[in-house]
């Protein structure tokens, strides 16, 4: 039996970029198949040619045996093609039934009633006016609408601004045989209009809802995706969204799923249920690429393992015949320590602290914590309880309500960005592009933000470019950024590698605090390690590091204290070696769990090794 997709020697070339060279792949039906890589692989490449986001410069693709050409994802879609963005791709003002059914809403819902009133205004019409002659004509109008309707025909336009327009020609047609038999000339304006009427009626259009949450219960039996059609997005949590995202691709008869990073915003009780719900897709003849940097995650699920590097195939396995150590020595071709070793007086003091959202909804209510010189304090959290604010508020990017923040024994509470980096301070933000870029400049002049006004990269108001080159050169070799040149413009980078140039520029001014908000998001595993042994030696320097992450391997890997965050309140504050996966993972979702370990005061906890 043929594969359901087959990739044969795909090749796609970006200004200065080679992403896919001759790439060969295969997904079998019923299968879960990994697709694994380093930043700058060609991973999402790759997918998004599948899914029809890109077009490939050489090469195949054949769907179930047959070569197919996807200039969009339409193309894809009709081929039962579905994919999950990471980022999810929904209305959080409309419903799970709504979203699901947006964008395919001409195919549900067409009710005779329409024709029949159409039928009725034109034939009573036609009947008073004209008698037989009229009543014949107009019905035969509404019956030449039912059969387009039957055909299933799509106008070049808006359905109802053609019923309008068509109707009115018939309306003007009906006037020529009036007036060529005698009647009077009073009609020539009234039949365009009636006629009109019956066109713009008959392609009335109703959304069935109801049709549509049906289908939606029915997927969500068959599946396991438990989701209620009449509840509003923006009311689900994260995990319960991507059901909905993976409903709404088994609703337009994907038998052929993509899913881009599926665990990266879901706690390890969520992710769980993922992978249960992954293998009852393939259960019933789903078959599923699967992207992930998480290596435990890959051994876990997949039945099949691909690692791209440099834009080509370095080798097909199964998780049986894999470890993660080989896996990630195939993504970055060396070995690499997964397990980073952490050796063991306060830096930054957050103190009862408060902070609005944009809509001026309290999102950090009451936090007080303590981080110290020389470790690292993990702040661990589903995305969306209040970690982002709490940063912005740290680092001077939004206003406190109320509270204290004091950095290195100095109140920094609601002062500007660069007072607080000026104490020392390092900041790698959450969102590079807006808060750690400026996309429209050089590599080189993004790696002296900070900086840049100070010696030896400017004198007064001129700026040492030789310098601001030189550094750029230093920083971009030993952080390993994937770059044509220095002067190649930030925008032009892949995420990974702009993520690369935020941390080379931080983690080089030898920092005193370092706040790391989702440090290495987007990462591969060779870069991921690369950040860890570099945060981990800011610590062991003397510098205190606030890591705030929603990947808990990262959080339990390097954290000396772990706090986690729920509802904007720390839940719980604890030495990392008394916490467990579990544990954790029921404290992100809000569950207060009976242990030894209790809330801990968040003002003055000890140091490692105390």
């Amino acid at each position: 039996m043929a594969p359901v997709i087959e990739v044969r020697n795909i090749t796609k070339r970006f200004p200065g970029v080679l992403a896919n060279d001759g790439i060969n792949l295969t997904l079998e039906r019923s299968e879960i198949h990994a697709l694994l890589g380093e930043n700058g692989a060609g991973k999402s490449t790759l997918v998004n040619i599948i899914y029809g986001l890109y077009h490939p410069d050489e090469g195949t693709i054949l769907v179930n045996g047959q070569a197919v050409k996807l200039d969009s994802p339409n193309d894809a879609i009709r081929l039962g093609i579905g994919m999950v963005h990471q980022h999810f791709m929904l209305v959080p003002v409309m419903t799970v039934t709504e979203n699901i059914m947006l964008g395919v809403e001409e195919i549900v819902g067409r009710f005779p009633i329409t024709l029949a009133v159409a039928a009725l205004v034109g034939g009573v019409f036609g009947w008073l006016v004209s008698g037989l002659t009229g009543l014949i004509f107009w019905l035969a109008v509404a019956g030449l609408y039912t059969l387009l309707t039957a055909l299933r025909f799509r106008p070049p336009f808006d359905r109802l601004a053609f019923g309008a327009i068509s109707g009115g020609a018939f309306g003007i047609l009906y006037d020529v045989i009036v007036l060529a038999g005698g009647a009077g000339d009073g009609l020539v304006t009234f039949w365009p209009m009636i006629g009109a009427a019956v066109g713009a009626i008959a392609n009335l259009q109703w959304i069935d809802k109801r049709r549509v949450a049906r289908r939606i219960n029915e997927l969500s039996e068959q599946y396991g995706l438990q989701v209620d059609p009449d509840t509003y997005v923006s009311d689900l949590p994260v995990g319960v969204q991507q059901r909905v995202e993976i409903i709404k691709a088994l609703y337009r008869d994907a038998k052929i799923l993509i899913l881009d990073e599926p665990t990266a915003v879901l706690t390890p009780q969520e992710a769980d249920d993922l992978f249960k719900i992954m293998r009852r897709l393939t259960d019933r003849g789903v078959s599923i690429i699967f992207i992930t940097h998480k290596l435990r995650e890959v051994l876990a699920v997949a039945d099949r393992i691909t690692v791209l590097r440099r834009g080509r195939v370095v080798g097909t396995t199964t998780p049986a015949e894999a470890t993660r150590e080989s896996l990630a020595q195939m993504m970055v071709g060396r070995e690499v320590v997964l397990q980073v070793l952490k050796p063991a007086a306060p830096v930054l003091e957050v103190q009862d602290l408060e902070v609005l959202d944009d809509r001026n909804h309290p999102v950090v209510r009451g936090v007080s914590f303590t981080v110290h010189a020389g470790e690292i304090l993990g702040v661990a959290g589903v995305q969306g309880n209040g970690q982002t604010e709490l940063v912005e508020a740290i680092t001077g990017l939004r206003e406190a309500k109320s509270g204290r923040i004091v950095v290195l024994g100095e109140d920094v509470t609601n002062r500007r960005p660069r007072a607080v980096t000026s104490l020392g301070t390092a900041h790698i933000p959450e969102d590079r592009q807006t808060h750690g870029l400026v996309l429209n400049f050089p590599v080189a002049d993004n790696l002296v933000l900070a900086d840049y006004y100070r010696p030896p990269f400017s004198q007064g108001i001129v700026m040492n470019n030789e310098h601001i080159e030189e550094n750029a050169k230093h920083l971009v070799h030993e952080f390993d950024i994937r770059t044509p040149s220095v002067y190649t413009l930030a925008s032009k980078l892949s995420g990974g590698n702009q993520q690369k140039v935020i941390v080379a520029r931080e983690l080089s001014r030898q920092p005193r605090l370092m706040i790391a908000a989702q440090p290495t998001r987007g990462l591969d595993v060779g870069s991921i390690e690369f950040i860890h042994q570099q945060i981990v030696a800011a610590r062991d320097t003397g510098a205190g590091v606030l890591l705030v992450s929603a990947e808990l391997d990262e959080i339990m890997s390097l954290s000396d204290r772990i706090a986690v965050m729920y509802q904007g309140q720390i839940m719980a504050d604890m030495p990392a070696e008394e916490a467990t996966r579990e544990q954790l993972g029921l404290l992100m979702a809000g569950v207060h769990v009976d242990s030894e370990v209790a809330l801990a005061p968040t003002t003055g906890v000890g140091t490692p090794g105390d």
